[in-house]
């Protein structure tokens, strides 16, 4: 077998962010128990799934005071996160195979408790492995272990 001899990296992305990332290791300070699982990004959120179920939202450019979802139903890993092509919602599973999707609160400063918009369970006693929005954030595709997908809609507002 010929040794390959290309000085050429295998690697074809690399992530930077030009501002540092403290305030959001912050929020791992506070407890020695929690873990971040799973990471989105958008052109203004930064969204963290959690090994407590619940889901963490910074702004990009100002990573402080995180909007903290919960997911009201029973605590589990977060294991996917997506956030919607428009900003408006996030979209997360947890390990038991519910999906929760909220609305996000935009406005700065707020401590608003988000909206749920759906709550899903047809992934039950399977894994999600992709959460998916349509370019409008109208419609969710999910998909599991078991190969199941499913399209689901979703409201503008509750």
């Amino acid at each position: 077998m010929a040794e390959s001899t290309s000085t050429e990296p295998d690697w074809t992305h690399i992530l930077v962010e030009t501002s540092s990332l403290d305030d959001v290791k912050g929020a791992l300070r506070g407890s020695s128990r929690l873990k971040f699982t799973c990471i989105d990004v958008s052109s203004k959120f930064l969204a963290f799934g959690s090994n407590t179920g619940s889901v963490y939202v910074f702004g990009r450019s100002n990573h402080k005071h995180p909007q903290i979802i919960f997911p009201e139903i029973e605590p589990a890993q977060v294991n996917c996160v997506s956030i919607s092509p428009i900003d408006k919602s996030v979209a997360f599973s947890t390990v038991k195979g519910h999906v929760v999707v909220v609305e996000l609160s935009t406005e700065k400063g707020s401590r608003q408790k988000p909206e749920r918009l759906r709550l899903i369970s047809d992934h039950v006693q399977s894994t999600v492995t992709s959460i998916t929005w349509d370019t409008t954030g109208s419609k969710l595709y999910t998909g599991d272990n078991l190969g199941r997908i499913y399209a689901t809609s979703i409201p503008s507002t509750k």
